[in-house]
């Protein structure tokens, strides 16, 4: 179906196209539902100009000098904060050592480990006091380590191949804007999908403000993604956004001092 572009499409030309779209750009009532039970809504002021290999490249420069050992007790936390994902974990940790995930043993080992959550210090000593009953923290330091480094080789990636062409990146073909002539880019980190009205943003997340919180779905993740996840929330990069506005999902936006709502961007009816 071919699409004509509806008026708005005309005005953020005339907004954007001497390069105004290099600001920061406040998005009002957000709904974010990805991981969560219970949808979240928030304001975000993105700074569009923001370059992401530029991030890429400092998050590798701070992901160097850091342990990954100090990740650990956060995946902790994480790991053991319900009883299902709890279980999960001893079931890990017990196959990878050939042990019985029902035994005391290793329940005793799990709860001194749990003690010792307020210190990165007191998870390492217990590896290097008592190698043995420190099974499990010795585990979680082991897959910690192997995140670290599949985390820094996916940013040298990144940097050798170019934004997009890593080949960790899931994002689909419509995400990444891939098919010709089905986006029209506004200055950067803004585009409009023609077919849709959906409006698509990119930039780094200068401030959030959560109106409405939101409730995760308990995580089940292997120590290892826990791992990464937890070593990525330290990078720069963890701020990069990517935002699809859409009717429901947004409030109103705000380009060069110029209020936008959801039906702005709708695309118009033959």
């Amino acid at each position: 179906m071919n699409v004509i572009p509806n008026a708005t499409l005309g005005v953020l030309r005339e907004l954007t196209g001497d390069g105004a779209a290099r600001q920061a750009l406040r998005v009002v009532g957000y709904v974010s539902t990805s991981d969560r039970i219970v949808p979240e809504t928030a304001d975000f002021l993105l700074n569009t100009d923001a370059g992401y290999l530029d991030l890429v490249k400092t998050s590798l420069e701070i992901i160097g000098q850091l342990d990954p050992a100090e990740v650990v007790p956060d995946i902790i936390r994480k790991a053991f904060k319900h009883a299902d994902s709890q279980e999960k974990m001893l079931n890990e940790v017990a196959k990878a050592r050939g042990l019985n995930p029902k035994s005391d043993d290793i329940r005793l080992r799990v709860s001194r480990l749990l003690t010792a959550i307020g210190s990165p210090d007191l998870v390492i000593e217990q590896v290097a006091d008592d190698p043995e009953r420190a099974t499990v923290a010795n585990y979680l330091i082991e897959q910690a380590k192997l995140a670290h480094g599949e985390l820094m080789n996916s940013l040298k990636e990144t940097i050798e191949k170019g934004p997009g062409n890593n080949s960790g990146y899931t994002h689909s073909a419509e995400r990444r804007g891939d098919e010709v002539g089905t986006y029209e880019t506004f200055g950067d980190g803004i585009k409009v999908h023609l077919e849709t009205g959906d409006l698509h943003l990119q930039g780094l997340e200068v401030s959030r403000h959560v109106t409405s919180p939101g409730e995760y779905k308990v995580v089940k993740s292997a120590a290892k993604t826990l791992a990464k996840n937890e070593l990525r929330h330290l990078l720069p990069l963890s701020k990069w956004r990517q935002l699809v506005l859409r009717r429901g999902k947004f409030q109103e936006i705000t380009i060069r001092g110029r209020r936008f709502g959801p039906e702005d961007f709708e695309p118009p009816t033959e």
